[in-house]
């Protein structure tokens, strides 16, 4: 059995050479789930529209004593 060299290989590189391998029906199922994931992690609407009068104050850091 070879041995691979994960300690000198970022993780970034990995999934690059796992990336490189796929077939292009793949890659585009790849493609279309990482722009779902973007949007969703970049979309705070959801926060910032469920707040109310009554959160007033609620995320305020904790006053130092």
């Amino acid at each position: 059995m070879g041995h691979r060299k994960f300690s000198s290989m970022s993780k970034v590189e990995e999934i690059e050479q796992l990336i490189e391998q796929l077939p292009p029906e793949n890659f585009a199922e790849l493609a279309e789930w990482m722009q779902q994931r973007a949007s969703a992690t970049r979309n705070h609407s959801a926060f910032l529209n469920s707040y109310t009068a009554e959160d007033e104050g609620l995320y305020d850091d904790a006053v130092a004593r």
